[in-house]
């Protein structure tokens, strides 16, 4: 597979579940961060799940400034570890592929970890993902494209 592009897609934090609601002022403290980096949105569920979404392409630079944004945010949460999620686009021969990989952060370093993706996380990046519509697009026009193969196939093998 070679990958066609990468991008940072979300920073999450989990909190524990004796943690307090966040008040205003640790909100707008995550909305200031929208000044370092493309902040799409911010979902906080009662499971004290902390999800800021955002894409922007990989690169040394977009790397280390949401390593700040993260680990800013891990402060204003009261937080020790916090997870990055990078979006890579794979391609074969015959298929499109997303794929996620996670990156612990925590005060000592940065570890790459197998998160088991929840799926409502992965659910709310392709709902704020920018590139959606297009990789929809792709992956209708690949599954009307092995449509017609097939009906193709099957008038050749019917026609025998």
């Amino acid at each position: 597979m070679m990958e066609l592009h990468r991008e940072i897609r979300a920073l999450y934090i989990k909190r524990s579940p004796e943690s307090t609601p966040a008040a205003q002022e640790t909100i707008d403290g995550l909305w200031r961060l929208a000044a370092e980096i493309p902040l799409i949105a911010i979902d906080m569920d009662e499971g004290c799940d902390v999800v800021l979404h955002c894409a922007f392409e990989f690169s040394l630079d977009s790397w280390n400034t949401s390593m700040r944004a993260l680990r800013t945010a891990m402060s204003l949460l009261r937080t020790k570890t916090g997870y990055l999620a990078v979006r890579k686009v794979l391609v074969s021969e015959d298929t499109l592929k997303t794929d996620l990989e996670w990156y612990k952060v925590t005060r000592r370093g940065i570890y790459n970890v197998d998160l088991s993706d929840p799926a409502d996380i992965i659910e709310d990046l392709v709902r704020y993902s920018g590139n959606n519509k297009r990789h929809q697009q792709i992956g209708a026009l690949e599954k009307l494209f092995r449509f017609i193969q097939r009906q193709e196939d099957g008038d050749k093998t019917g026609s025998d």
